[in-house]
């Protein structure tokens, strides 16, 4: 298995320190409201890297965990508007990230720490960086002095302009330099520490947490979406080398950006797409294969255009499922490498989609091999995170089946009465709710385009 390293900034080969125990750590969503196709893209690609571990290391050797950001400074303005307690929105919104993952087939992580059950974490990690002189306070707010940190990071912005993508403060050392404990606000929420009331900074909350659920120690892999990679996780890199005297991770995996229309996503464009306005249009499947069909590296721009075609393509796999219902193909079919060959190269699931409908081809193309190759696709598919439904249910997912079968029991009697214009009227109408038919010799079959 290889992997792009942002930090090494190439394709190495994976090679985990204990292949007993894999781990991995990925930054999860922050949570003041529902998901948006932004929280999607990293959910799915990470889920992806996390069965494909499994599938080679085994279910229980693989510990990954995603975190949950519960405090922030737009949950408390979410709170603060609704007039409730910061734990209403983030209970209500974590517990609506779930159900839109599991729509989307993705496996629950190891763990999922939140911030604000590791407070106790991060002031040891702060007072340790205080007393290697890593840190300093000001006014009540404690700060990392980039300086001071001798260790190699992930993005080489040693230059970057201050106020670009880190807050400018004149009580800095540096204009690099960033928040690790701040004072609370009035009406915030707070916690004790040795620098009075306040709150986390927002970086050195992963670094707790990580070092909280792997015991301090060098994890194998930690990911997340590219806009993480500076500052945050360049943050990360520095504070917890210099509060552990151990690097955080030996694999850096980001995912490209994703945008829409061009632009970045944010409520003042108007440009928001919430997963489940998705999910009132197209199968959550459908969603996965769209995703999955770009390169985890590579930006992507979403379009319905885009899910459009994803769903014309995952409903002819499906198809091809449907035509081959009856064919028994054994049980615990294991993959043969070529089929995992591509998706075990850098995360290439492209590659590994173009292998599946391939086999899609072979299976109903080679009589002599059917049963091989439905082994195959059917193993490969559920590896890709897809065919959780029976071909017989996908053909009718968000389908009012008795209007359906009302409309074709009346076409049928149109035609049998020659009224042919009418039984073209019924099937128009059929294809305009997104229903297609096929005449046989065993009657009318349907399915949702």
């Amino acid at each position: 298995m290889k992997f792009y390293n942002s930090q090494s900034r190439q394709i190495e080969e994976f090679n985990p320190q204990d292949p007993s125990h894999v781990t991995m750590y990925v930054c999860g969503p922050t949570v003041y409201g529902p998901a948006h196709i932004g929280n999607a893209r990293p959910a799915i690609v990470f889920d992806q890297v996390f069965r494909n571990l499994r599938y080679v290391y085994g279910d229980q050797a693989v510990n990954y965990a995603r975190n949950i950001t519960d405090i922030d400074d737009k949950i408390i303005a979410a709170a603060n508007e609704r007039q409730v307690p910061i734990s209403d929105i983030t209970d209500e919104a974590t517990a609506a990230y779930h159900t839109d993952l599991r729509n989307l087939n993705c496996l629950s992580p190891t763990a999922e720490p939140r911030a604000t059950q590791n407070i106790q974490g991060m002031l040891t990690l702060i007072k340790r960086l205080i007393i290697n002189k890593n840190a300093y306070m000001r006014e009540g707010t404690v700060l990392f002095h980039v300086p001071s940190n001798p260790h190699p990071g992930l993005a080489n912005h040693t230059a970057t302009e201050a106020g670009a993508r880190v807050e400018v403060d004149k009580h800095k050392k540096d204009p690099r330099d960033f928040v690790l404990w701040k004072p609370a606000k009035e009406g915030e929420p707070w916690w004790n520490s040795p620098w009075g009331k306040g709150r986390p900074g927002w970086h050195i909350e992963c670094s707790a947490m990580v070092a909280a659920l792997f015991q301090e120690q060098t994890i194998d892999i930690h990911g997340g979406g590219q806009d993480l990679r500076f500052p945050h996780h360049e943050a990360e890199c520095a504070q917890t080398h210099c509060a552990t005297d151990k690097p955080l991770a030996r694999y850096w995996m980001h995912n490209g950006l994703l945008t829409v229309d061009g632009e970045k996503m944010s409520k003042s464009r108007g440009n928001v797409i919430l997963l489940n306005e998705l999910f009132g249009r197209y199968p959550s499947e459908t969603v996965r294969y769209y995703f999955l069909k770009s390169h985890y590296r590579s930006p992507m721009d979403f379009s319905y255009e885009g899910l459009d075609q994803a769903h014309r393509a995952i409903s002819g796999l499906y198809d091809s499922l449907y035509r081959m219902d009856d064919l028994n193909y054994g049980e615990a079919v294991k993959l043969d490498d070529q089929y995992t060959e591509k998706l075990f190269d850098d995360l290439n699931t492209p590659g590994a989609i173009s292998d599946l409908h391939v086999l899609a081809d072979l299976m109903e193309k080679t009589p002599e091999r059917s049963a091989y190759y439905k082994g195959q696709f059917l193993s490969l598919g559920k590896l890709l995170g897809f065919f959780s439904h029976t071909p017989h249910q996908w053909r009718t997912l968000g389908v009012d089946k008795d209007a359906v079968e009302v409309l074709i029991e009346a076409r049928k009697a149109a035609r049998a009465n020659r009224e042919y214009a009418e039984a073209d009227r019924i099937r128009q109408q059929l294809l305009e709710m997104g229903i297609t038919l096929a005449d046989g010799v065993h009657g009318t079959e349907w399915r949702k385009i």
